[in-house]
This record gives C-alpha cells, structure tokens and sequence, in this order.
C-alpha cells in the first residue's frame, strides 16, 4: 500500500494540467504553418475525389514511407477540398512523420495544434502517433507535453486511453534510466484515468523496476499478477517474466532468477530468447560462486529451448550466456559444441566475438592455449571482428598454461595483426603470468619497453569497460589515463623482485588517490632491496599514518609494517655503529 501511495504521489508530478510547458504545441504562426506546407507540390497525376480516395492515397504514402508526399496531400487537399478532410487523415499522416527516419517531431507537433483550426478534433490515435514522432526522435520532454495536454483535453473522448498510457510508457523507456521514476508514475496512474493496464504496460514497469535494482517490486507486482489474473491485472507473458528475472538478476538474486523461471515453465508460457539469457547469466553467476554444477542445469535449459518447435528464436546472445556457464565451470568440449551447433543450425549462423571470447576462456582450466590461439586467428580469417575482450581471453588462456612466451608474443603483435591496442588489462595479464613463472626480469624488461614506448594514438577508440581500441596502432603502448590500480599493485610487485626502485617511485605517483597500503608496502620492498634505505623510511612513514589502528582487521598488514620498520631500524643502528 505505501508502494501504491508513493506512486500515486509521483502521478501527481506527471499529470499536471496542461500548462505553458506544451504550449509550444498549440502554435499556429505562419511560421509553423510554412514548416508543414513547405513539403513537394502534389503530382499532377493524383486525384482526390472525396474522403475514400484522400484514405487510400495517404495509406499508400505511408507504406511508401514518404512523409513529403504524404503532408503535401493533406495540405492541398485542406486547401481544396476541406470538406474531405476527416480526423483519420490526419492520424495517418502523423503516425507517417512518426514512422519517417529521422522522425519528424516538430512537424507532428505543429499539425496536432493545428488541428482545430481545420475544424477536426484530435483524438488519442492523433496524440499517441505525436507522442511516438517525438519519442523516436529523443525528445521525452515533448512528448510529456503532448501527453499533459491529451490529460487535460475537456472532450472525454479525446482523453488519454490505452494506446496514448503505452506510447507514453514506451518514450519513457527509450529515454533510459532518468524516465524509469515517470515511466513508473504514468503506469500507476493509468488506473486514476480508468485505464486497465495490458500485459505489456506490466512489463514495461517491470523493466523499469529491473533497472532501478527493486526485484521486490517486481515480484511483489509479478505475484499479483501470478495469483489475481483479471482485466486489472492480467496474467503475466514471457516478457513480465523476463523483466522480473532482470530485476533479480542485476540485484544478484541469482536463485530467484531460476525460480522465476521455473514459475514462467510451470505456468505453461512457451520460453523465448528473452526469459533463456537471464536464467543462463544467472547460472553463470553461480558457478563463478563455486557451484560448478551449473553447467548441467544450463545444458537441460539450452536443450530444452532448442527442442521447441520453432528453436526457440535462439540468438547469438542464447549461445554466448551458455559460453560463460560452460567457462565458469571449466566444460570446454561442451562450449566447442556450441560452435558446431551454430554452424549446423538452419540457417547456419555465424559465432560473434562474445560468443568466440566465451569459448576461449573456457579452454583456461585444461590449458588449451593452442586451441585458443586457433580460434583467435579463425576470427579474423573469418573477418569477425576482434576486441580487446577476446585478447583477453586468449591471454589468461595461454598465462594458465604457463607459456609465457606465447603470451609476450600475442601482447606484443596484438595491435598489428588484430586492430587492438594494448590496455593495462592486457599487461596486467602478461605480468601475472611471467610472475606466475617467475620470470621477474622478463617482467621488468616488459614494463620498461611499454613505458618506452611511444603513447598510443590519440583518435582510439575505448569503451565503457575500459578497453581502447586503434586499428592502426603497432605499438605496445598503454592509454596512461586508463592506468590502474590492479596494474601499478602488479608492477610494483616486479619492480620489488629486481630492485628497480626508480620505476616503483614512478608507479606509485602514477596511482595517485589510488594507491593502496599493499603498493606502498612492495614499494618500501623495492627501495630496502636496493639500499634506499632514507627513501623507504620516507614512505613507511605514510603508510603507517594511512592504516587504520583496529586490531585484528588489519593484524597481518601491522605485522609486515613492523617487519619493514625493523629492516629500517636495524640498518640505522649499524650505520650508527660504524
């Protein structure tokens, strides 16, 4: 009931009365007469001998897709032959504007106010159609305004009904996060406006609940659904219970995901790639918890998606989610299967790099390195695009193996022979596998040719998990602003093997506010071991001001602190005693 409250008061915000915030959509200046009427001129070929034939003509500019032609017709028929024109028309030359690339917004939103003045009444179908124009356009906050004012329409039948409530829903989802808290205000009020909300309406909101991480709403609204089906609230399809298992899932409610599932099966609705690539990252998430059973679970569910009449509608996305269960349980032959059963299936489809870059990682527990390196060059035979992710993959592949040369190699050609620049993400990688072996100054030697090297180019492009990508770069170089502190913790336990203290004070400045209490420990390291004994004093000094003082916390970390500070005691006294 609070839920309901709470969302009852969000409506308010929402349905406030049409105001001067829209009313740019009642303008009627010669200046928004000419955007309309500054389409082509009708062809001379065309006749419009009264409403039947106006309908026919329009639809046919619409399936055309020709927006021009369409408001050119409108136009000069108003001119014309007024007594034609009919609310229908203009519908279908607005949801025409709407459907055009890019959609034509404005011009939507200057022949809804213009309405009246042709003597026709807009209805929902005029507003919904001018809400979708300024949706596909990005322009939410327009399409509030043309939402507000069908809200606050005196005439009863031009009020907001179902398909005005989900245009508007759906403009709220495509405008991403920010819309999700009005996205889930107009739904609550569909109620307020009589309105009884469909089954997608449900999972519009469930998605929003989804990215907003409330998986108890979202159950709490799926279990109403689940237990009162009815015109208020209808039975819930494969999508409602696809959103709620996003919701649980971005919450890390992993088991709920498989429950869920097992609701949406029990319940008999027919699985889609929609409900498959949750409950499969779900199993994912498990099996990188520990259970490494999770594969067979994620066997039974692919089969059994696959055994549908139809195959399920499985997508390259249904093949790269079961991937990564097979790679976090170490099953490589079963993920290699899944690279035949693209091939095989009808039509063949064509494994992606999320789909290969899953594959690979799976070949790590057996140390199929070689495998990995094949598939990797099958890539880019094949001209599938290689990212930095698959690299990635094919590194840890080969660091686990132990073949630390093979991954030098790849570290070092990866820009040339695959279009990717080399990231901290990748060295990081190459150095743990040289440390793994021990071959520190193999290590050392590495991070000195990178740092020697000359900055990668600047036009690179680099993602949101941090990878950058150049095409045209040969070089080993490192985006130095992408540096981090995985990196600079691995480097520096490097420079403390060999003793490059130059290179540990470089690194640790390079960390900035990210430096840990474990980088300046290996950093002290580094300088004992190379008899900078005044510098590692300088250093354990910071540490020992920057670690909490609670006991057992941080027991170990005081132990090694009192470890460093008598090395350093011990050496002043023989230096004094001298």
């Amino acid at each position: 009931m609070l839920a309901a409250r709470a969302c009852l008061v969000a409506t308010s915000l929402v349905y406030t009365a049409y105001d001067s915030s829209a009313s740019h959509l009642r303008s009627s200046s010669p200046v928004a007469s000419a955007l309309l009427r500054s389409s082509q001129p009708l062809p001379s070929g065309i006749k419009i001998r009264g409403s039947a034939d106006l309908t026919r003509v329009l639809l046919r500019h619409k399936r055309g897709c020709d927006w021009e032609l369409a408001t050119a017709t409108l136009w000069n028929v108003a001119a014309e032959h007024a007594a034609a024109l009919r609310e229908l028309h203009v519908n279908i030359v607005l949801s025409t504007l709407a459907a055009a690339q890019p959609a034509q917004y404005e011009r939507a939103c200057t022949l809804l106010s213009q309405m009246r003045e042709m003597g026709l009444r807009p209805d929902p179908y005029s507003y919904s159609s001018t809400i979708a124009a300024c949706s596909r356009a990005g322009q939410p906050e327009r399409a509030l305004a043309v939402f507000r004012q069908c809200c606050a329409e005196a005439d009863s039948s031009a009020r907001p009904n179902a398909v005005v409530f989900n245009a508007m829903l759906l403009a709220c989802q495509r405008a991403g996060p920010a819309w999700q808290p009005q996205l889930i205000a107009i739904f609550a009020g569909m109620m307020t406006h009589g309105i009884h909300p469909n089954a997608w309406a449900h999972s519009a909101v469930l998605n929003a609940y989804a990215q907003k991480s409330e998986w108890t709403k979202a159950l709490e609204l799926l279990d109403v659904m689940e237990r009162q089906p009815n015109r208020l609230s209808p039975r819930p399809d494969g999508h409602c219970y696809a959103a709620a298992m996003r919701a649980c899932l971005h919450a890390h409610e992993h088991t709920r995901v498989l429950d869920l599932h097992e609701r949406m099966i029990t319940a008999g609705l027919r699985g889609t790639a929609y409900t498959l690539v949750p409950a499969l990252d779900a199993c994912a998430a498990l099996a990188r918890a520990g259970d490494h059973s999770q594969w067979q679970h994620c066997q039974q569910l692919f089969e059994g998606y696959a055994a549908q009449a139809d195959g399920a509608d499985l997508n390259a996305h249904c093949f790269a989610a079961a991937a990564r269960v097979y790679a976090e349980c170490g099953r490589p032959d079963e993920a290699l299967g899944l690279l035949k059963q693209m091939r095989s299936a009808s039509p063949p489809m064509a494994p992606n790099a999320h789909v290969l870059t899953a594959v690979i990682a799976s070949l790590g527990p057996s140390r199929q390195w070689r495998v990995a390196m094949q598939l990797l060059h099958g890539m880019a035979r094949a001209g599938v695009p290689v990212d930095a992710h698959c690299v990635e993959a094919a590194l840890k592949v080969t660091g686990r193996a132990g073949n630390w040369q093979q991954a030098c190699r790849l570290f070092r050609s990866m820009a040339s022979e695959f279009g990717v620049t080399p990231t901290p993400i990748h060295l990081t990688t190459v150095l743990q596998s040289l440390a793994a072996a021990e071959k520190w100054h193999v290590a050392a030697a590495l991070l000195e040719e990178v740092f020697a090297s000359p900055p990668a180019q600047h036009h690179a492009r680099s993602n949101a998990t941090g990878y950058a990508q150049s095409p045209n770069s040969t070089s080993p170089a490192l985006f130095l602003d992408a540096f981090d502190a995985r990196l600079c913790a691995t480097a520096l336990t490097v420079c403390a093997k060999v003793g490059a203290w130059e290179r540990a004070l470089m690194l640790l400045e390079a960390a900035g506010e990210g430096v840990t209490p474990a980088m300046r420990r290996a950093t002290v390291v580094t300088l004992i071991r190379a008899g900078e004994w005044s510098r590692a004093e300088v250093i354990l000094d910071q540490l020992q001001v920057g670690l909490p003082l609670d006991s057992e916390a941080h027991a170990e970390a005081h132990a090694k602190l009192h470890l460093l500070a008598t090395a350093i005691a011990n050496h002043k006294r023989q230096r004094h005693s001298r």
